[in-house]
């Protein structure tokens, strides 16, 4: 998911760096299954 979003994270546009920060972790929480 960090290779699709590298780019936006290293913006200078805050928000558009944020929602991708927040795109990351919301990714993560969702992969942590507990199975």
């Amino acid at each position: 998911a960090y290779a699709l979003l590298a780019e936006y994270v290293m913006k200078e546009d805050s928000t558009v760096r944020i929602g991708a920060i927040m795109g990351l972790g919301l990714a993560y929480a969702g992969s942590q299954k507990d199975e």
